[in-house]
């Protein structure tokens, strides 16, 4: 893990809020977005902006939360070593149940 952990805002396109915890290799804000299915369920997450050529096989971990803080649904994906996108599966969520989103990458 990295010692020099930095915060850096991290920007939902969608339901709920965000936070972000993220080592010194990443530079700018995380994009956070999902869509529900026709089910009205959250099944994967994508993140943008991604620093991979910084940050090649770290780890991001995603959280989708609830309104009390509870975590519905866990993920974590290697971040690869080119582009700066991912989309992580995550267990299918309610996305009514969603509140908020924790994305932490570590190096």
């Amino acid at each position: 893990m990295d010692a020099l952990a930095a915060s850096t805002p991290l920007t939902t396109t969608s339901l709920g809020s965000g936070v972000a915890t993220v080592s010194a290799c990443q530079s700018g804000p995380i994009v956070v977005s999902f869509g529900a299915t026709a089910q009205g369920e959250v099944r994967n997450v994508t993140l943008r902006n991604i620093d991979s050529s910084s940050c090649a096989g770290g780890t991001l971990r995603v959280s989708l939360n609830g309104a009390h803080g509870e975590m519905l649904a866990e993920a974590t994906a290697t971040v690869p070593s080119s582009g700066d996108e991912l989309s992580i599966p995550v267990r299918a969520t309610d996305a009514a149940a969603i509140d908020g989103v924790h994305v932490s990458l570590t190096t």
